[in-house]
């Protein structure tokens, strides 16, 4: 059976991997390559990543139950822990993602008119799965079980054990957990160990970032997402 781990990217998906792996020692998959993990062994053992023992149709259909990462909109009816984060700093934390992973010259300097064009892109269309404010939507007002985590509540809180094991219990996932450390990561250990993927963990980025011209326009079009999340424009 599989739990999804489900987020539009840069939500706190690997954080909260993170989290299971460290209080816990739950390992996580991914319907994804996740080829930086894989590359830098040190990741793996921090997130608690492993690969795929098989394909995701075989881990739905085993005895056994697997937490895996997706980004991807909800198509089955397998329970779900669904990471939220304010869209505005998820998408300028993901504008960020792509020009440092996914730029095609990795020597070129990104510009400022190269990061507010990849953010326009990222508010403008819902190419990137479905757009924020539908994959929020889309998880959010699913049927099947699903329960929602904030990515603000999980850095604020002096004990995220708490909000972990809430999840788990929500989702049915029984299995005389013990938990190894009730001390939560530091974010400056983890920047420091996967700086790229632990960049800040800031909340409020966007109000630095975001021009007035694209914050009304993510209102526009996020808006609704964004007031049943409860967050304030």
């Amino acid at each position: 059976m599989i739990i999804w781990v489900a987020s539009y990217p840069r939500s706190g998906n690997t954080f909260f991997r993170v989290l299971l792996n460290h209080h816990y020692n739950i390992h996580t998959y991914s319907v994804y390559d996740d080829k930086p993990l894989i590359e830098r062994r040190v990741d793996w053992e921090v997130v608690g990543h492993l690969p795929r023992p098989m394909s995701v149709v075989e881990m739905a259909h085993a005895q056994e139950t697997f937490f895996v990462k997706t980004h991807e909109l909800p198509a089955d009816d397998f329970p779900a822990i669904y990471l939220v984060r304010d869209g505005r700093d998820s998408l300028i934390s993901y504008a960020h993602y792509i020009l440092t992973f996914e730029q095609k010259d990795k020597d070129q300097t990104v510009q400022q008119d190269d990061f507010r064009n990849t953010l326009y892109g990222l508010i403008a269309y819902n190419a990137s799965f479905g757009g924020w404010g539908p994959n929020v939507l889309a998880w959010a007002e699913r049927p099947s079980l699903t329960t929602i985590l904030k990515f603000e509540d999980l850095v604020i809180s002096a004990s995220p054990l708490s909000i972990v094991k809430k999840a788990l219990d929500e989702v049915g996932y029984i299995n005389n957990l013990s938990a190894l450390s009730d001390e939560p990561p530091s974010f400056g250990k983890l920047h420091d160990q996967m700086p790229k993927f632990f960049r800040e963990g800031r909340i409020g980025t966007w109000r630095d970032e975001l021009p007035d011209d694209l914050h009304e326009l993510f209102w526009d079009k996020h808006g609704t997402a964004m007031e049943k999340m409860g967050y304030l424009k």
